[in-house]
């Protein structure tokens, strides 16, 4: 269906709430190979652009949500954590499949790393299983959370759902 009033598709359109499948990133839809610091590292699972485009297909929205203390522990910047998820895009993409958004917390609460961005080590309400990138994916993209999913490979992300009553799959990678 098409929105003549916004020039948009249905799917994308600000009128209605959309479902939204949330995936988490490392083990969900690239392999769990300790912590990705550079675009390199990513490769992404096999079968996931598969997966990724009946998503698509379908119409839900699919939108990653993810913990990447990397940037809190000092071992990769926001820059080059942009630079990962543009590879992870370009990836799906040669697959013509795609995520909508990805949204992610750069923080951890615990001290004690070299290197660390102090600033940045903090208990804050968007490091799952505390619900802030859901809130937040939510309001920016008019996602109703009751139909919605989460697709995760730990009890984290499992506990993040069930505390927004959100639909949830435990993969086991």
């Amino acid at each position: 269906m098409f929105d003549i009033q916004n020039n948009k598709t249905e799917r994308l359109s600000s009128f209605s709430e959309k479902q939204a499948i949330f995936l988490d990133r490392d083990g969900v839809i690239n392999q769990e190979t300790g912590y990705v610091t550079k675009p390199s590292e990513l490769k992404i699972i096999k079968g996931v652009p598969e997966g990724l485009r009946k998503i698509n297909d379908v119409g839900s929205l699919a939108v990653v949500v993810t913990n990447q203390s990397v940037i809190a522990r000092g071992n990769c910047t926001e820059k080059e954590l942009k630079n990962i998820h543009d590879r992870l895009e370009t990836l799906l993409g040669r697959d013509s499949a795609y995520v909508d958004a990805i949204y992610y917390c750069p923080h951890h609460p615990e001290f004690g790393q070299e290197g660390e961005i102090r600033e940045l080590k903090l208990e804050c309400s968007c490091r799952k299983p505390k619900p802030g990138l859901l809130k937040k994916a939510a309001k920016d993209m008019n996602i109703s959370l009751k139909d919605s999913w989460l697709i995760g490979d730990t009890t984290t992300d499992i506990l993040t759902a069930e505390r927004m009553g959100i639909k949830n799959i435990l993969l086991r990678t």
